[in-house]
């Protein structure tokens, strides 16, 4: 079990699938959060993960398909797809009908 810092502040951060989450991470912890890690390569449940959470980041990456948005992609889009782009569109919609903050890095 994680145990909370001395100032109890908890951030999730969303791996985006490289060492580059590591630098999240640090920051925050030397902000005097924890920072948990939540990895969508293995299997999630999106409630539980934001359950006792003060907020969420989600990492930076290529773009996320524009068909989740009802629009076509542009030609020269890079596309991400797969299991980061379903979990973190899941995560982000859970944290807005809570009323979690959510920073949200560029993605494409």
């Amino acid at each position: 079990m994680i145990r909370p810092r001395a100032n109890g502040v908890r951030i999730g951060v969303v791996d985006q699938g490289t060492p580059k989450v590591q630098h999240y991470v640090a920051c925050l912890e030397a902000a005097g959060a924890e920072a948990p890690v939540l990895d969508w390569r293995v299997p999630r449940d999106v409630e539980a993960d934001l359950a006792g959470l003060d907020g969420l980041v989600l990492c930076g990456g290529d773009d996320i398909h524009a068909r989740h948005f009802g629009q076509a992609n542009q030609p020269r889009v890079v596309l991400e797809g797969g299991g980061r782009e379903l979990y973190g569109l899941a995560v982000c919609r859970a944290a807005v009908a809570r009323g979690l903050p959510l920073l949200g890095v560029c993605r494409g």
